[in-house]
């Protein structure tokens, strides 16, 4: 264990002055597994599979679903184990899914899944890519939505599956009943969802052509609200959204950090349109 003192700015909350890491050893082998499909009436069964699954995935899988309204879907999954440990892990999913256009399991290592999953080309060197990353900028609207065990309803799933709009795609964030995420109790932290199944990332992106932001903007905004009914009220900090409340993203311990934020930045120095009041 290390302690790194330093000064940053938390634009919700404070002043972070030492952090306390705990490090681990990731030597071992590390196992990526990707199924996709690009047939749209293959994205109802393929994601109903990946729900199901999910519910019981082990703490040592991540994944998540990719669904886009071309029709195009995949599942990106990482185990921290080898490979041959890994096909008893998916099993239920991979007994339940369509035949997929394609897939890979890969096993590799820490450093060379970052690289991969920083969507740099296999066998980039990993110093000269994370020394000087250039991601390509694009401008994009984004909001988010959680869903509880054990899942989306079929209509629910149907609703997701919409077809209007070229720009847009969403992500489902895996977090599993059994995660370690969810391990944790919703008052430990700031982060409140400590119950959720998966975070659905919606996004739709528009780049430099202006004329396609409000039809962006609305798709977006209709397409939460086609979701809301199946899913719960809350949403994912990292993806905030100034239409809605500040309960969604903190819940129950939205009152505690209000407390916080008063007492050590009365004056609201460090603020957003969707901080934390004082």
């Amino acid at each position: 264990m290390f302690v790194c003192v330093c000064v940053c700015v938390f634009s919700s909350v404070g002043i972070v002055t030492q952090f306390t890491f705990r490090v681990h050893d990731v030597s071992g082998p590390i196992t990526r597994f990707d199924y996709s499909w690009t047939n749209k009436a293959q994205q109802f069964q393929a994601f109903k599979a990946f729900q199901i699954w999910g519910v019981n995935a082990v703490p040592e899988i991540s994944a998540s679903f990719y669904m886009d309204p071309f029709g195009n879907s995949n599942i990106e999954g990482v185990y921290l184990g080898p490979q041959t440990s890994l096909p008893p892990l998916i099993k239920t999913f991979v007994a339940n899914i369509p035949t997929p256009a394609s897939s890979a399991t890969v096993q590799t290592d820490w450093i060379t899944l970052v690289v991969h999953n920083a969507g740099f080309p296999d066998g980039s060197n990993p110093t000269t890519v994370l020394s000087n990353p250039t991601p390509p900028t694009r401008t994009f609207k984004a909001k988010s939505i959680y869903v509880n065990p054990p899942g989306l309803s079929d209509a629910g799933i149907n609703a997701m599956r919409q077809d209007s709009n070229d720009n847009a795609y969403f992500i489902f964030d895996l977090y599993g009943a059994t995660s370690n995420i969810n391990k944790v109790a919703t008052s430990a932290t700031a982060f409140v969802h400590r119950t959720s199944l998966f975070s659905i990332q919606m996004v739709a992106y528009w780049n430099q052509n202006v004329g396609q932001k409000n039809a962006d903007l609305t798709f977006i905004s209709n397409y939460w609200n086609v979701v809301r009914p199946f899913a719960t009220a809350e949403a994912y900090q990292n993806y905030i959204d100034n239409a809605e409340p500040l309960s969604a993203y903190f819940g129950s311990n939205l009152n505690t950090l209000t407390r916080i934020k008063l007492k050590w930045d009365p004056k609201n120095v460090f603020n957003f349109p969707q901080s934390i009041p004082v």
